[in-house]
């Protein structure tokens, strides 16, 4: 089960307040997409609503997708909380599936490094988190 799925998202910068929306990214739709403005190091991140040991992450993006990021959680949210879990220093693909071992938080960041490789900002089709109740401390 897709945990990412109509939970709560925020980003750091949207093309387009209606048709790039941060919740676009985790609707469930292939069709709609999140898109960053022309920044370089933005980010997208959800709200899971609990903590989850988490064992994957699935990226879909559009064709401006990150040629370098991080995928970071958190248990806060708060700045400075973030701890990278997985970096793909040199992505050239618009579908990334990546497991996860050892990681554990209530958010999870995309956190990018530039923009797509056209120069435009990054855009995700959609961005999915799975795992398991958290069952430590």
């Amino acid at each position: 089960m897709n945990l990412a799925l109509n939970k709560p998202s925020t980003a750091s910068s949207s093309s387009n307040a209606t048709d790039r929306a941060p919740f676009n990214a985790n609707d469930g739709d292939m069709g709609t997409r999140w898109g960053a403005n022309q920044n370089g190091n933005d980010y997208w991140q959800v709200d899971l609503g609990a903590k989850y040991n988490l064992t994957k992450v699935n990226i879909y993006w559009e064709a401006s997708y990150a040629q370098s990021y991080s995928i970071q959680v958190s248990d806060t949210g708060a700045d400075g909380s973030w701890q990278t879990v997985y970096t793909n220093p040199a992505n050239a693909s618009t579908a990334n599936v990546i497991p996860l071992t050892g990681a554990a938080g209530r958010f999870v960041r995309m956190q990018a490094d530039g923009n797509g490789p056209a120069g435009y900002g990054v855009s995700m089709y959609e961005f999915e988190v799975y795992g398991t109740p958290y069952a430590g401390k």
